[in-house]
């Protein structure tokens, strides 16, 4: 049980580079996404 549990451990600290880059690209992604819609909205609530 508790050596499983290290295996697992070391597997998700060695996963989680991957993870966080594959997620970062996506959150820039996501973020570019936001504030273009927040620039088109802008014009709007201001007029």
């Amino acid at each position: 049980m508790r050596k499983n549990q290290m295996t697992d451990k070391t597997w998700m600290y060695a996963e989680m580079p991957a993870l966080i880059l594959k997620n970062k690209s996506w959150l820039m992604r996501l973020l570019k996404a936001g504030n273009r819609l927040v620039n088109k909205m802008k014009p709007m609530k201001f007029s």
